[in-house]
């Protein structure tokens, strides 16, 4: 692929992640995967299929599988795992089957059919799902030969959105190692990271976006190190991402009918995920998401009974979806919510439809936005004039006759033309070189009157 894992990058971002809302939380934004954003990286279709779920498998139901006899090799799978180095020994070569031929209890036929699901599983053990010391995970076998022998019914990405979400929040209550696919959560972060026009990346053949990915990244001078990253990360902005993939259109989801998430079911549990609260991701206008406490559904997939997990695949018969827009925008609302309150926040009441919290918008609304400074990250982020009736209109000084005679005035001194002019706007000076009004230290715009600096007749000058 061309494409470097960058340790120092993975290991900063998760400084930034946030196990309970299930998002990386930035000065003034989140953001996270969605399954349609991975979708279509991994080239694997979501729509119109079934999530997979895993499930736990023995030793020996998993040496049965594999065609191996259970004695001899029983040693080789221990702790629900094999090394991948036992699987290419007994599997990678056409020699390997006469080679170890007393291992098996199974045909050379049966072993030719075994081979290349045996491949998948050694791929996504190594690339997608690792394991300490080259280790690859047992219980990746059955869905492996579920995928083979129905291959148009069940969908994969479900896992492995879940298991990145998974090993993220390991990581950050102290876990030292990544079990999730580290490089696609790289690559996923760094086409958001990179600010540009989206008709950029129209001209760049998008057949394969994760072999196009440096293509897209070529006029990128991107940070370099832990001290040019961690600054990077820590000033972020939502005014300065990119927002929206070009290619994500059609409809997208957003939660189940009884919950404000959607339940996903990974390798090793369940995980909650909440793309209500990223739906500029979607390209739609972002307020204050309907939420839940997530945490309380987190389960390990040792202790959850098989009658729920067949209830979440049957969640996914009436999954709630809305239409990608094309909009970057959030609502003052949210910004509101989202920088300001976040220590007041409160999970949203049980069995409301929709998407927003109407109630906590109007709360926002009434008693906190009239009182709110604004700034430019967040006129930046807002709806365009959303918030230009809260902005106080400033009554114009009325205009001097010009006819009037400066000498009525003696205690008004006379105007220096290149003295700086000095408002409650802020300081405007004149450069005569480039031959423009300059302002300096003006951090927020407000709506104000035209100023004429000299004494002639001319039309006013605006700032």
């Amino acid at each position: 692929m061309g494409i470097r894992a960058n340790k120092i990058f993975i290991i900063l971002l998760m400084e930034f992640w946030d196990p309970s809302t299930v998002t990386f939380k930035f000065l003034d934004f989140e953001i996270t995967p969605t399954l349609e954003e991975f979708s279509v990286f991994l080239e694997l279709p979501i729509r119109g299929r079934t999530p997979i779920c895993p499930s736990t498998i023995s030793t020996e139901g998993f040496l049965e599988l594999l065609g191996l006899r259970i004695l001899p090799s029983l040693r080789r799978a221990e702790n629900g795992k094999v090394k991948l180095d036992y699987l290419f020994q007994r599997f990678g070569r056409l020699e390997s089957f006469d080679k170890h031929r007393d291992e098996f209890a199974c045909t050379r036929r049966q072993w030719m059919h075994m081979r290349p699901r045996v491949f998948v599983m050694a791929f996504l053990g190594a690339m997608v799902f690792p394991m300490r010391f080259h280790s690859i995970n047992i219980n990746i076998l059955p869905i492996v030969m579920e995928l083979f022998a129905v291959p148009h019914n069940y969908s994969l990405v479900h896992i492995i959105l879940a298991e990145v979400f998974r090993s993220l929040s390991a990581c950050t209550r102290g876990h030292n190692f990544f079990g999730g696919c580290n490089l696609l959560l790289q690559i996923w972060a760094i086409e958001h990271f990179y600010h540009r026009e989206p008709q950029r990346d129209y001209t760049i053949d998008a057949h394969n976006l994760i072999q196009s990915h440096n293509d897209r990244l070529r006029y990128w001078e991107a940070p370099m190190g832990e001290e040019e990253w961690r600054p990077f990360l820590t000033n972020l902005t939502g005014d300065s991402i990119h927002w929206k993939y070009f290619w994500m259109r059609g409809s997208v989801f957003v939660r189940t009918q009884h919950f404000y998430f959607i339940n996903l079911v990974g390798l090793g549990g369940i995980q909650p995920y909440a793309p209500l609260r990223v739906l500029r991701q979607f390209g739609v206008v972002q307020d204050i998401p309907l939420w839940a406490n997530m945490a309380l559904h987190e389960d390990d997939l040792t202790s959850v009974p098989a009658g729920r997990i067949r209830n979440l695949q049957l969640d996914w018969d009436h999954i709630i979806t809305i239409e990608a827009g094309n909009e970057k925008w959030c609502t003052p609302e949210y910004y509101v919510w989202r920088t300001t309150m976040r220590h007041l926040a409160r999970p949203s009441t049980k069995g409301i439809v929709g998407v927003a919290d109407n109630q906590w918008i109007n709360w926002v609304k009434q008693g906190v936005l009239p009182h709110i400074e604004f700034t430019t990250p967040m006129y930046n982020q807002i709806i365009p004039g959303s918030v230009d009736h809260l902005i106080p209109m400033i009554e114009e000084d009325p205009e001097e006759d010009p006819e009037e005679d400066p000498s009525e005035d003696p205690e008004d001194p006379e105007e220096d033309p290149e003295e700086e002019a000095h408002s409650e706007y802020g300081s405007i000076g004149f450069d005569e070189e480039v031959g423009s009004n300059q302002i300096d230290e003006l951090s927020e715009y407000y709506p104000g009157p035209y100023y004429d600096y000299d004494d002639d007749d001319d039309a006013p000058t605006w700032p």
